[in-house]
């Protein structure tokens, strides 16, 4: 733990929020709370792929470029990071697939299994 404490409530403050990222009561609530998911959205294209292109295809059309991001940089077993790494390709070729389509996936080499083992 760190000697300072504003470090320290940082660290505290990270730790809760990965805790959240990965509750699935808290997902829940955000979806399902509409006040939780109009907040949540302004930041949040979807829930599902398709509703990010949708996303995508309307920034495109204001003339706005896109960086999308897959939710869940903390993976803890190589399952995950398999899952991980299989969202962020089906993203691509979903861009891909798009020739009009402005965006690029950001890629976290934690999420795609580089905590885990460099094997990975």
């Amino acid at each position: 733990m760190a000697d300072n404490p504003i470090e320290t409530r940082i660290d505290m403050l990270r730790s809760f929020l990965i805790y959240l990222s990965k509750a699935a009561w808290a997902q829940k609530l955000v979806t399902s709370w509409s006040f939780a998911w109009r907040t949540a959205s302004r930041f949040i294209a979807g829930t599902k792929l398709e509703d990010a292109m949708r996303v995508v295809r309307e920034l495109n059309a204001k003339g706005i470029n896109a960086t999308l991001d897959h939710l869940g940089e903390h993976t803890s077993t190589p399952e995950e990071a398999q899952q991980a790494t299989d969202d962020i390709f089906a993203t691509l070729d979903a861009i891909g697939a798009d020739a009009n389509a402005r965006a690029n996936v950001s890629i976290k080499l934690t999420q795609i299994g580089l905590g885990l083992d460099e094997s990975l």
